[in-house]
């Protein structure tokens, strides 16, 4: 935040509707930051193969960011195996 301060700054951008699209953009980060909180704290209290599917329904873009080493971490899955499970899991269901 404090370099979009510095550059509307540095360009006399710092207008008050920058300033209220400032705030708006602010809160609105700050809500997807408790989004992220409110699923990673369930994650844990889910059946593991439950985890990727809760994740893919809450977060999807996140499954295509990660690796599934990065995956397995943020789902607590100990290894990959655990983690292909749940995607079985989770075809089987969409399908």
């Amino acid at each position: 935040m404090e370099r979009l301060t510095e550059y509307l700054n540095k360009y006399g951008l710092l207008s008050e509707d920058i300033k209220v699209y400032r705030h708006e953009t602010y809160h609105i980060l700050k809500q997807h930051e408790l989004e992220l909180t409110k699923v990673s704290l369930r994650i844990p209290n889910l059946d593991r193969k439950e985890r990727l599917m809760y994740l893919c329904d809450q977060l999807p873009e996140t499954k295509d960011q990660m690796t599934v080493r990065q995956l397995c971490s943020l789902l607590g899955y100990t290894d990959d195996r655990q983690y292909y499970k749940a995607l079985d899991y989770y075809h089987n269901l969409r399908s």
